[in-house]
């Protein structure tokens, strides 16, 4: 089978969407599928990774951390295969994807749709208005299958998914890498994400200092991606550090990540927007790690009670008390993280949902 995958950026910077796609890809690829991924210039210059090729559009500018490619059709159209499988929201992929269904009508087109388009201002509000309206319709209704990774996330979106296309597939994580160690450290609080506000880290710094008045020796230990340039957004997020528990960590490989979700008390992931499943959750859990996770529709229906708690976004107050919860009892919480890991979200489960899709007629 010949499987191009299409998404806003992919390289440098390894996300929960690219993570997901590098996955799938390098499976596909050991299977013997013919694999290719097309993607933008921005953040990755590589032209093969883990030996799947790489083409890339060139990136005129960017907004709103949105890479805008005008040959992103061209290269697309250029590739003959059999299955398409787009990774959504990018304005300009889905009519692109649309486009190429339509001269192309026997490749599959199957959509994967990760998150909500970011709202930060009117101009991103209005951009957003014309996706969700207008824009994203079309690739939906010329799609063959459109994969959401849980139905919390599915009934919040701000359009409708055509009927009898909607394929509920969760993200998967590869428990040869991610698995508990046998020692850990009681007091260390864990955050894993990018740099940016919509995250929440500044919250989860907030929360923090009320946590220290009850466990003095708790630290937090914050794992970000360099990806945007939010230097003013890092030092806001530093001098909320009232008495020294912060410690920034950047850039780390993802497989890397294990022995800090191993040997931490608990992850937190305060989001306040755009996530729609939480990839860092389950690799939390794999780890033997309790979570805490913002009260956003995908997220929270990931997160059951023997394995951590959901908060309201941006609720320093209930944050803070997650956390004490966590802290005091956090051992009874371990072994139901790794059991409801293996159980839900291995990534050979996934890959095989996501092949029963590709072959469906």
């Amino acid at each position: 089978m010949k499987i191009v995958h299409a998404l806003a950026y992919y390289g440098n910077y390894l996300g929960g969407i690219q993570n997901y796609v590098k996955e799938l890809s390098e499976r596909q690829k050991k299977q013997g599928h013919e694999v290719k991924i097309i993607t933008s210039d921005l953040y990755g210059k590589k032209k093969r990774v883990s030996g799947v090729e790489i083409i890339r559009a060139k990136t005129w500018f960017s907004a709103f951390r949105v890479p805008f490619m005008p040959s992103l059709l061209y290269k697309m159209l250029k590739e003959d295969c059999d299955v398409l499988h787009v990774h959504l929201p990018l304005p300009g992929l889905d009519i692109s994807a649309v486009l190429k269904k339509l001269i192309h009508k026997k490749t599959k087109l199957i959509i994967t749709i990760h998150n909500y388009i970011p709202i930060n201002s009117k101009l991103s509000s209005f951009f957003a208005w014309v996706h969700n309206k207008i824009l994203i319709r079309f690739p939906l209704m010329a799609s063959d299958a459109v994969i959401v990774t849980t139905k919390g996330f599915s009934e919040s979106l701000d359009y409708n998914i055509p009927e009898g296309r909607e394929r509920i597939i969760p993200l998967g994580v590869d428990l040869k890498y991610f698995y508990p160690s046998k020692k850990h450290d009681k007091n260390s609080v864990l955050f894993v994400g990018r740099m940016i506000p919509e995250k929440g880290l500044h919250v989860l710094a907030e929360a923090m200092n009320s946590v220290r008045k009850k466990f003095k020796n708790a630290q937090l230990t914050a794992i970000c991606s360099e990806t945007y340039n939010y230097g003013e957004y890092e030092k806001k997020v530093r001098k909320l550090d009232k008495s020294g528990f912060l410690k920034i960590i950047k850039n780390v490989p993802h497989k890397k990540i294990r022995k800090y979700y191993a040997s931490s008390a608990c992850l937190v992931m305060p989001s306040l927007d755009l996530d729609s499943f939480g990839f860092v959750l389950i690799e939390a859990m794999a780890c033997g790690c309790p979570v805490i996770s913002s009260n956003l529709p995908g997220p929270s229906s990931v997160v059951n009670k023997k394995c951590g708690i959901v908060v309201p976004k941006g609720n320093v107050k209930k944050l803070s008390e997650a956390i004490i919860s966590i802290l005091k009892d956090q051992e009874k919480f371990r072994t139901p993280c790794i059991d409801y890991a293996r159980k839900n979200f291995s990534s050979n489960t996934v890959y095989k949902n996501v092949m029963k899709v590709y072959n469906e007629k």
